[in-house]
């Protein structure tokens, strides 16, 4: 089965959670493990983050909600997505350098890798339009690309890796 179009733009706007990679589970089965949508996580620091979902519709007008759950997730477009798709690695320096990428597996152990952009509100959003696009715009090239393509040799040289096809979005 190829990988659609669709495919890529889910698997990038759900780079913009927060999504952890211990589970190895399904996409759908970390967002709705009992059937609601898993709204926070416990990080390494053992404290309470947010989690799925919340961190790209900040907009009422993009949000549409259905019993809390943003209805974007929850519709056939992304499920149909979410089950094919497994998290298998994720680097997140974003704390430090705004960086954040994720690797997704699907059942024929295709591979994409999505890259969290720009940041689409507050004070992460104004640090990334100044710094980074900035950066980009005048003609250099800013640490986060470094960082992504280190990302990429990771998962391309893992051994468990080996042969399989590797795309990126984001």
């Amino acid at each position: 089965m190829a990988i659609t179009e669709q495919d890529y733009l889910i698997l990038a706007d759900l780079a913009y959670d927060n999504l952890v990679n211990e589970q190895n589970l399904k996409l759908n089965e970390i967002y709705f493990p009992n059937g609601d949508l898993k709204t926070t996580y416990i990080n390494e620091k053992r404290e309470e983050k947010a989690f799925l979902g919340t961190n790209r519709y900040k907009d009422e007008k993009v949000r549409i909600v259905n019993d809390g759950v943003p209805e974007i997730l929850n519709s056939d477009l992304y499920m149909d997505v979410m089950k094919k798709w497994k998290v298998l690695a994720v680097k997140n320096l974003h704390d430090d350098t705004s960086f954040y990428g994720v690797a997704y597996e699907n059942e024929e152990k295709e591979i994409v890798i999505a890259y969290r952009g720009t940041e689409p509100y507050g004070e992460q959003f104004k640090k990334d339009l100044v710094y980074t696009d900035g950066l980009i715009a005048l003609g250099f090239r800013p640490e986060q690309f470094q960082f992504g393509l280190d990302f990429y040799n990771d998962i391309k040289k893992n051994e468990k890796n080996v042969g399989k096809k590797i795309t990126l979005t984001g």
